[in-house]
């Protein structure tokens, strides 16, 4: 008769979060030669460049040769390789944290165009949000002694300057 020992539910809760799940073991490896080797070509083009930058290089020299530019665009792609392994990796042994992350970066590029916009948009008297329909009506059309102040008709809600 084996005896099983209790343990604590929040301990056992967390466990499964924090280890990497059994099907994204096999990946590893194949991340880490990517990563590997886009380190090594990192390495090995530092060699090739003349400077550290081609912003850097076109500001001494005004041209840029296309084997030059070859060399610069290659480490920067090379950098990009390494940073993709390492999302990747994150991905395998934290998927869960990793996918909600990406999704989160998601929604924030994909609104990132609306931003500008929506502040552009933003009209110019306070609003928390937590008016109930009467106050929002009662302050509407309470205008005060601005005259360019706008107004809204509560029954069709077309807005109207005062005059």
């Amino acid at each position: 008769m084996s005896r099983r020992k209790k343990t604590d539910g929040v301990q056992d809760a967390l466990i499964p979060d924090e280890m990497s799940p059994l099907k994204l073991l096999d990946f590893n490896a194949g991340n880490a030669k990517i990563k590997q080797a886009a380190v090594d070509l990192r390495r090995s083009v530092n060699t090739a460049k003349p400077m550290s930058s081609k912003t850097e290089y076109l500001a001494k020299f005004q041209h840029i040769d296309a084997v030059t530019e070859a060399i610069f665009d290659v480490d920067v792609l090379a950098q990009h390789i390494v940073d993709c392994a390492e999302a990747i990796n994150r991905l395998l042994t934290y998927p869960r944290e990793a996918r909600r992350t990406i999704m989160l970066d998601d929604l924030h590029r994909s609104l990132k165009p609306f931003e500008e916009s929506a502040v552009e948009g933003v009209p110019d008297y306070p609003f928390n949000g937590e008016n109930t329909e009467d106050e929002s009506s009662d302050a509407e059309s309470d205008t005060g002694d601005d005259p360019n102040q706008l107004s809204v008709d509560p029954d069709t809600g077309e807005i109207k300057e005062e005059s």
